[in-house]
């Protein structure tokens, strides 16, 4: 909640100072973060909003950014057809947003059961990770392909998921850590674990 606060005052600065790429970054972030939320009217009135900025732009990866956190956005509101439509035109953008958009693309295919096309995506968003040094892409990237090939019969990935999930607690990758969690709750529950799931 407190970070919305302080992404109004940076849209607020960057319409002042007329810098649309940041305040594009700034309403699509809002728009992830009232997604998160479960703010859904909001969240899609500002990824919409963030996706029709036309301006000026400093290189393709803001670009990239607004649609794959619009792809994350649509996900998390489990609309899976857009989340899969916006992370594939986040791919095409700059090497570090490819693996995001990738990542979206194979979480949306994951949901839709496509599993392996989401692995195909999951072994292409950790490639591009490695190719732009990107750690916590890498592990996200991981992390979903284990529970890609958990879902696909192998119960040996359920290391590897659990792994993934330990790095993002040592990374402090909030994000990533509340997802492998829900994850591996997911799973538990699902084979009748319920404490393991807690």
């Amino acid at each position: 909640q407190g970070a919305l606060v302080e992404l109004e005052h940076v849209i607020e600065m960057a319409r002042r100072l007329g810098n649309g790429d940041i305040e594009a970054h700034a309403i699509a972030t809002k728009a992830l973060a009232h997604g998160r939320l479960g703010h859904f009217a909001l969240a899609r009135q500002e990824a919409q909003l963030a996706l029709a900025y036309s301006g000026t732009r400093s290189s393709p990866i803001p670009e990239a950014d607004l649609y794959n956190m619009a792809g994350f956005v649509y996900l998390d509101m489990g609309d899976v057809e857009r989340s899969e439509q916006y992370g594939q035109l986040g791919a095409q953008k700059g090497i570090e947003a490819n693996a995001a958009g990738n990542l979206c693309v194979a979480l949306s295919r994951l949901q839709k059961r496509q599993v392996p096309e989401a692995q195909q995506a999951f072994v292409e968003a950790i490639r591009l990770a490695d190719f732009a040094s990107s750690g916590p892409l890498r592990n996200r990237g991981e992390g979903g392909l284990a529970l890609a090939q958990f879902i696909a019969g192998n119960v040996e990935a359920m290391r590897d998921l659990e792994a993934a999930h330990q790095n993002a607690q040592a990374i402090d990758d909030q994000y990533s850590v509340a997802m492998f969690a829900q994850m591996l709750g997911d799973i538990a529950t699902q084979g009748g674990n319920f404490g393991q799931a807690e």
